[in-house]
């Protein structure tokens, strides 16, 4: 027998989601019938059963684009969602919900199974006010940006417990938050990760490899400016894994710097079931983040990824970063200089 019945809400795609993922495996295991709500990508159905969860997608899709665009999408998902977990609420009877941000004020949507008696829990995957100033060019003083930090607090009041993904955000949003919380880091999936038997082979060349969503934050362009400076003192080569809304200016970038197969490889796409096939090949993982508001913040998937895989990696020099490793586990560099 089930111990209980949850619901874990994503504004996004699932399986895709790693840290939704992980997420969904430990409940299964754990003896609990989970189902899921996110969005439908091309090609995906609007219900299936994945490894014994229930996974319901909504008929939307993520679009990176204005603060308008945003704002309307996730208005739609909202409505949607809350839709579609009244009506499972009152078939299904949750006895918690979890909600991963972004956006924060997407816990709203269980407000019926709140109503009736549901736990909700509130996993702040990203920080919103702190994205919002990067991605638009704000200040945190800015009114849309403290209005973002209002609906934070609104949204964390509305949940029994807060999930943050590394010690810097319980340190920052806490004393304003006042929930009660746990940390819960971006640590690989063992399944997807599997550490290896081995060390890794030598290779004639260096490899270097960054992996994940193409998008100019996260400053796979400055791993390109740094490859040719790079390949004048020792042979090397850079494996770009992943897509996104930025990778044609990556390509571009490439062209620009006479980079070109087999020096760059841009992969596209690739099921995060075989992510660990392309950092096998590497000899390097790059974790080349740019620093604003937002990702100074952030603690990568990647860089973990890549320790659990044994290889060496160089790292920006971010708050982010530092509070799971310091210079005697990752090599840093000033975020945003190829030069260093």
């Amino acid at each position: 027998m089930a111990k209980g019945r949850i619901c874990v809400v994503r504004h996004g795609y699932f399986p895709q989601d790693p840290r939704v993922r992980k997420e969904v495996c430990a409940l299964l295991e754990t003896g609990y019938e989970v189902d899921v709500l996110c969005l439908r990508d091309w090609g995906e159905k609007p219900f299936e059963v994945w490894e014994g969860a229930r996974i319901y997608r909504l008929p939307l899709r993520h679009r990176r684009k204005g603060a308008f665009h945003y704002l309307l999408e996730y208005l739609i998902s909202l409505t949607l969602a809350s839709l579609w977990i009244t009506r499972l609420h009152l078939k299904r009877r949750y006895h918690l919900v979890q909600v991963n941000t972004m956006p924060d004020f997407l816990v709203f949507a269980a407000f019926v199974p709140r109503l009736t008696g549901a736990k909700i829990v509130l996993d702040f995957h990203e920080l919103m006010p702190e994205f919002f100033a990067a991605r638009f060019n704000r200040s945190m003083d800015a009114k849309p940006v403290r209005f973002l930090a209002w609906i934070e607090r609104m949204a964390a009041r509305f949940a029994d417990r807060v999930i943050y993904v590394n010690p810097l955000h319980a340190k920052r949003k806490h004393p304003k938050l006042r929930r009660p919380y746990v940390i819960v880091p971006n640590v690989p999936d063992e399944n997807l990760f599997p550490q290896p038997s081995e060390e890794p082979e030598d290779h004639a060349e260096n490899v270097l490899i960054t992996h994940g969503t193409m998008v100019e934050r996260y400053g796979v362009q400055v791993l390109l400016r740094a490859l040719p400076r790079i390949r004048k003192k020792i042979p090397a080569r850079a494996l770009i894994v992943g897509d996104g809304e930025f990778l044609d200016e990556l390509k571009k970038e490439a062209r620009n710097l006479g980079l070109t197969e087999p020096t760059v490889t841009f992969t596209g796409r690739v099921p995060l079931e075989e992510v660990h096939k392309w950092i096998a090949q590497a000899t390097i993982g790059v974790v080349p983040l740019l620093k604003n508001e937002y990702t100074q913040w952030l603690s990568p998937n990647k860089l973990f990824e890549y320790v659990a895989l044994k290889r060496p990696v160089i790292a920006a020099d971010l708050p982010g970063i530092r509070a799971f490793f310091s210079e005697r586990e990752v090599v840093f560099f000033e975020p945003g200089n190829p030069e260093d």
